[in-house]
């Protein structure tokens, strides 16, 4: 209530607690002209009636200042309430979960907001509302599926209660849905350097909370190339990684994050193989790992095949080869589980060539024979490259390289300096 409310309040209580006579004083003196009248002392207010007026004025400043006090109170943040999936949402509540202000943070949530008003609402309607909103625009679907909620409070206790909460909350609304969601929270506070982020990049303090964890425990990744990420895409990060589990305090996870927006890791693998000139049956040891990196959600797949390790990095959206390398590990990696049958001509001088680390365009000449011998079948593949001759038995059913061999075949003539006549 404001001073000048206060005044007049105070005004009232004095007039109603002071008689006001004038008029009979006056009325009085008309009916008495020419009369003379001797007056006498003032008769003082009864100390009753002071009491009485003192008590009314002190009960009237009270009420103003305990409803002064509740207007504060009910008027007071006392919680930050951050929905994030790429729309973000602030949401700031009092002390009783009442909206007092919607703040959205970037221009889609502007558009998902523009015919809602929600302040004065109850926390769990406003959310309801918001969440609904961004499935029924497209922000959460079947392919990204993922929601962060963020909980700044003035008391960590409380704070917390409120995560815990909103977050089956939200998973509730999201299971309704055709789709299960993978809802991710946090309880955050309010740094000057996190708000400064926060601003920099144009992001809620809770994404900046998030991506600023996942800098610390992921050296590889930086804060400017993360703020450009999905709420999806991060939470895909955390959970390959497994941070929210094993590293990052104070952030729960229900549900599983969609990949059904990417190629795949079968795919990958696939893609990867095929790069490497290989078949699938000739790979063993393969390990597929969802990452980031140069701005753009990729597969890293490694692999082993017959002596060579391979790296490869495939874009997940499109299964582009991003990068490969090989290196050669001086060992035979045979596939585990070679093909039934007689492997043919053609997988026997691959294995062969493979072994020798030797492209086919360096061969000189090749030949392949099938052999039956002792009891065993296997493929005699001899081949020249340079000044180098290899001779391989493969068997001809279990993929196992019996021998080889590999010789210099001729000398290199040494250049002879010239004798001179002198």
């Amino acid at each position: 209530m404001k001073n000048k409310d206060v005044n007049k309040a105070v005004r009232q209580a004095f007039e109603r607690a002071t008689p006001d006579v004038l008029d009979g004083v006056l009325l009085e003196c008309g009916s008495r002209k020419g009369t003379v009248i001797v007056m006498s002392e003032k008769k003082k207010l009864h100390w009753g009636a002071k009491l009485a007026a003192m008590a009314a004025m002190l009960a009237l400043i009270i009420g103003i200042g305990f409803g002064a006090g509740v207007y504060r109170l009910e008027h007071k943040v006392v919680s930050t309430v951050s929905l994030d999936v790429n729309p973000g949402v602030e949401l700031r509540v009092n002390r009783q979960e009442r909206v007092l202000e919607v703040l959205p943070l970037n221009k889609e949530a502007q558009e998902i907001l523009q015919d809602m008003d929600l302040k004065g609402s109850q926390l769990n309607v406003a959310v309801n509302a918001v969440i609904g909103a961004m499935v029924r625009n497209g922000y959460i679907t079947e392919i990204s599926n993922s929601v962060l909620i963020s909980v700044d409070g003035e008391n960590d206790a409380s704070a917390r209660a409120l995560q815990e909460k909103l977050t089956l909350e939200v998973s509730r609304i999201l299971d309704a849905q055709s789709f299960a969601g993978a809802v991710l929270s946090q309880t955050v506070e309010a740094e000057e350097a996190l708000k400064t982020k926060a601003e920099k990049y144009n992001i809620t303090l809770g994404k900046a909370n998030l991506i600023d964890q996942i800098v610390q425990e992921e050296e590889q990744y930086t804060f400017e190339s993360m703020a450009r990420l999905t709420i999806h895409q991060l939470t895909l990060i955390l959970a390959e990684k497994k941070l929210a589990a094993d590293k990052i305090q104070n952030v729960d996870t229900i549900g599983t994050p969609s990949e059904k927006g990417y190629i795949g890791r079968e795919a990958a693998k696939a893609a990867a193989v095929e790069h490497a000139g290989l078949e699938s049956w000739q790979v063993e040891n393969a390990r597929v790992e969802l990452d980031f990196d140069k701005g753009a959600i990729v597969y890293e797949v490694e692999f082993c095949a017959d002596g060579w390790e391979y790296e490869y990095e495939i874009n997940a959206e499109d299964g582009t080869v991003l990068s490969g390398e090989k290196e050669f590990t001086g060992q035979e990696q045979l596939p585990v589980q070679p093909p039934s049958g007689d492997i043919g001509e053609e997988t026997a001088v691959e294995i062969a060539l493979q072994h020798a680390g030797l492209p086919m365009d360096q061969i000189d000449w090749m030949d392949c024979q099938r052999v039956e011998e002792d009891g065993k079948t296997c493929y005699e593949v001899h081949f020249r490259a340079g000044v180098w001759e290899y001779e391989y038995e493969i068997s001809a059913y279990s993929l196992t390289i019996l021998d080889w061999e590999k010789q210099q075949v001729y000398e290199i003539t040494p250049v002879v300096p010239p004798v001179s006549d002198k």
